[in-house]
């Protein structure tokens, strides 16, 4: 199903997004793992984005499409986005976590659910000190849509991750984009 762009709430001519670039280490924690840089090249991108006005979780998929993000190049066309569960988000921030990098060996056991707890703590804007049951909280109180990653910009390698979350309240979105490549 192809997602109509509209003029969803916030993002319309009079007041558009504001966007907040911060870097990885501050956002998601030490996802994906930063080992063994002369056989591959991590290439993460995060961004956080407000909005004056709430989106509401159907219009979050054509808010997502009109968004200034490097991994979709305008040229390139729109991501294809589907709807996810904080289950197969966590689940592909833990694969990520454990299977990276594209050569070498990633975080395993604790330390790769540790990683891919801190991510998710980042999507969902919660702090990664604060309790594994307030992340959780957050993020069954979040939208959550998983983006194809589609475009030049991802390796295609061994994995590619593209997340996005909608926060409660509606007017905060994270997007989380990693490739890995040689």
């Amino acid at each position: 199903m192809r997602w109509v762009p509209r003029s969803p709430p916030g993002l319309g001519t009079r007041t558009p997004a504001r966007t907040t670039e911060r870097s990885w280490a501050t956002c998601c924690g030490p996802w994906p793992p930063d080992r063994d840089r002369t056989a591959s090249t991590n290439c993460c991108g995060y961004r956080q984005f407000w909005t004056p006005d709430p989106v509401r979780a159907e219009d979050f998929p054509a808010v997502l499409e009109r968004l200034p993000l490097t991994a979709w190049p305008a040229e390139e066309g729109p991501a294809a986005p589907h709807p996810a569960t904080p289950d197969t988000v966590f689940r592909t921030l833990l694969t990520a976590a454990v299977r990276s990098p594209a050569y070498g060996s990633g975080l395993h056991g604790a330390y790769g659910r540790l990683a891919a707890w801190h991510s998710l703590a980042g999507l969902t804007g919660v702090p990664a000190d604060r309790p594994l049951t307030e992340v959780a909280e957050a993020a069954g109180r979040t939208t959550w849509l998983r983006i194809a990653p589609s475009t030049s910009w991802f390796s295609a390698i061994v994995w590619d991750v593209a997340v996005a979350a909608l926060r409660p309240g509606g007017q905060e979105i994270a997007v989380l984009a990693a490739t890995d490549s040689d």
